[in-house]
């Protein structure tokens, strides 16, 4: 399984919690390499638009 992938996965599982989201998202910014870290953004863009919740981040 890619970096990538990996975190994509962890964000969707955290998502019930906006604190828990955001560590996992600022965790996989540190990890992930250039080109991922552009796609991971792309995906937490759709991802906030499919889950108003949490918006607040």
């Amino acid at each position: 399984m890619s970096n990538y992938k990996y975190y994509t996965t962890i964000l969707s599982k955290v998502s019930f919690d906006n604190e828990l989201f955001s560590k996992e998202y600022e965790k996989a910014c540190r990890e992930l390499n250039e080109s991922d870290l552009l796609r991971l953004k792309r995906w937490r863009r759709v991802f906030l638009s499919k889950n108003p919740h949490l918006e607040m981040i």
